[in-house]
């Protein structure tokens, strides 16, 4: 009988929500409310380039592929980028996932930019998915005007578009967002339990993992629904 391949040094690639974890969400939520980000990771603020470029790279790190041509970043407002990634589909259509960072603290943006990390973690594995999922992250003032003009994926292409942020305490089903770049959006909050203010230190990590595994959800439904038809006549 063979011996499984994790005892043979292989590293076997978990995807899907079990890939989503604590101990993931917590690392990069600290990442990203890291002391020498102290000074705001909004645009214009000391923070902002070192913040887009770790969001960059830990996109990288999941394997992503660059969203925009041969880069990963647009502009989103004086030294702010809007990042995105892509992992290619079978299907020539895609969902998007994006996080709204706020520029400071935890609930507000460090939170979900990590769990948009997480999510593109789920989607590193050999398999393709149904369609393209594309996960991006940037400043909340900005970052959806600069997807409209710049979308990552063609509307026409476009299944669906979750944001995400910043975290609430209400249910954490997706309520009707705004129109982005001819898309028409959901809006998940990420549901708490209760009020944890607004510091790394206090977010009640374990409790975070089913939410962010739901956005793996909510995104999985729109790469398998039906084709959608035509539009009706107006």
């Amino acid at each position: 009988m063979g011996c499984p391949a994790a005892q043979l040094g292989v590293d076997v690639p978990r995807g899907g929500p079990d890939a989503i974890s604590q101990e993931d969400l917590q690392r990069d939520t600290f990442l990203f409310e890291d002391p020498a980000l102290a000074g705001g990771r909004g645009p214009g603020q000391p923070g902002a380039t070192l913040s887009a470029q770790r969001f960059e790279e830990r996109l990288q790190q999941m394997h992503l592929l660059p969203a925009f041509g041969d880069g990963y970043r647009v502009p989103a407002g004086e030294g702010a980028w809007l990042i995105c990634g892509r992992r290619d589909g079978k299907g020539d259509e895609g969902a998007v996932l994006v996080a709204l960072d706020a520029g400071q603290g935890a609930r507000a943006g460090a939170v979900p930019l990590a769990a948009a990390i997480s999510v593109a973690k789920a989607y590193d594995v050999p398999a393709a998915p149904a369609h393209t999922v594309v996960i991006c992250g940037g400043p909340s003032e900005t970052s959806l005007a600069a997807y409209s003009a710049n979308p990552p994926l063609p509307p026409e292409r476009t299944r669906g578009l979750l944001i995400v942020g910043p975290l609430d305490t209400t249910a954490g089903v997706p309520e009707v967002g705004p129109e982005v770049g001819g898309v028409r959006s959901q809006r998940v909050r990420v549901a708490l339990e209760e009020d944890i203010g607004d510091q790394a230190d206090t977010v009640e990590f374990r409790g975070l993992v089913a939410p962010v595994r739901g956005l793996y959800g909510e995104l999985e439904a729109m790469l398998s629904a039906p084709p959608r038809g035509p539009e009706p006549p107006r």
